[in-house]
């Protein structure tokens, strides 16, 4: 199943508001199976394997930590694209696909963290 990312302002009672996309941003992140690969765990992800559940709420004041474990995917994409290639896949397009995800989940936590804001994976 395919993933979107969101924007939210955090409300009371636990309740939040969608954001508007900025710049209309693609806002595809991936697939549940991707981010629940073995791999992910085994290099340090906690958050990214909750998607397993159906979403991820990443509160605002966890921004930092999800941002950090973005990165730390990133900097291992080739590692992962190995571990979930699936054939017919070319190795370079699904490198390009793990990649392009964990930077799109960059660049919208980190705009959701200017905007004092969490996000929604989904």
């Amino acid at each position: 199943m395919s993933l979107s990312i969101h924007i939210i302002s955090e409300g009371p009672d636990d309740q939040y508001a969608f954001e508007e996309t900025p710049y209309g941003i693609f806002d595809g992140v991936g697939s549940e199976r991707l981010w629940a690969a073995p791999v992910i765990r085994e290099l340090g992800a906690t958050y990214l394997p909750q998607l397993t559940h159906g979403y991820l709420r990443v509160r605002s004041e966890e921004t930092g930590d999800f941002l950090r474990e973005c990165a730390t995917l990133l900097a291992h994409a080739p590692q992962i694209t190995a571990a979930t290639l699936e054939a017919p896949t070319i190795y370079t397009a699904h490198e390009h696909y793990v990649e392009r995800n964990l930077s799109t989940m960059i660049y919208m936590t980190f705009h959701a963290r200017r905007n004092e804001g969490g996000i929604l994976i989904w």
